[in-house]
């Protein structure tokens, strides 16, 4: 995969967790590390699920639940 999509994808993963645990809210964090990213991920944790199609879309899936249910 190119190199430029897959900094991309580590580049929204992070912007992605920080904005999960700036909300506050031990229910979605617990969601979040459940389904998408591990607890206090790394640098290589990021770059692993950069790289894998299936991965990634479950962190972005799991991302737009989250933010839909905190829409309503």
């Amino acid at each position: 995969m190119n190199k430029r999509i897959i900094r991309a994808r580590i580049d929204l993963l992070i912007l992605m967790h920080n904005f999960i645990t700036q909300i506050d809210d031990e229910e979605l964090y617990g969601y979040w590390i459940e389904f998408a990213v591990p607890d206090d991920p790394s640098d290589d944790d990021f770059k692993y699920i950069a790289n894998d199609d299936e991965l990634f879309g479950d962190c972005y899936r799991t991302f737009k639940d989250i933010v839909s249910s905190l829409l309503l």
